[in-house]
């Protein structure tokens, strides 16, 4: 799903070939929380992070392409779909960051930020959360000085706050930042 500016679908020559997303940061990148979350199997693996001479943060993590069914949860998925990203954001909050301690907030958990995939077996949903450049330890990491002003974001989701998991939560339920 690398289709935004600074996210490149690339082969790594490291890896056998494989073809993997690079993502290129400006700043610092949530890779504690990226990397516990991938550890529970709601993130892509995350095998490499970065920090280039000039500031810029190089991220080399699994490639999600929709030619494996992965789809953004804003791209119209039913209530089912819904239900799982809510059922995996909870087992992801739940979880402790080794090392970080404390948990782990993503910071922009809008549904364009979730990546689904039916299961054919089960009918269930594979969940992936993507985009962890706002993501950081609860309490602890701040949201950033200049923020989407088209997103509206949840209350105490401000510049210069901490970030909270209900936020993420919030943002989740009001599908995306845009109330129903």
């Amino acid at each position: 799903m690398c289709k935004e500016k600074l996210l490149y679908t690339v082969l790594d020559g490291s890896r056998g070939g494989e073809r993997v997303c690079v993502k290129f940061c400006r700043h610092a990148y949530g890779s504690d929380v990226h990397a516990a979350w991938a550890v529970a199997g709601h993130a892509p693996a995350l095998h490499e992070v970065v920090l280039l001479p000039g500031g810029l943060t190089l991220v080399v993590m699994e490639l999600l392409p929709r030619t494996q069914n992965w789809s953004m949860l804003s791209d119209h998925m039913p209530p089912e779909a819904w239900a799982a990203a809510r059922a995996a954001l909870q087992v992801v909050h739940a979880a402790k960051l080794p090392g970080a301690g404390g948990h782990g907030v993503h910071g922009d958990c809008r549904p364009n930020n979730v990546l689904l995939r039916q299961r054919p077996s089960s009918g269930g949903y594979d969940v992936r959360f993507v985009d962890f450049d706002g993501a950081g330890v609860e309490g602890v990491r701040t949201y950033p000085p200049f923020m989407n002003p088209s997103v509206e974001w949840p209350a105490g989701a401000v510049a210069g706050e901490p970030l909270r998991q209900e936020h993420d939560t919030a943002l989740l339920d009001s599908r995306g930042g845009r109330s129903l």
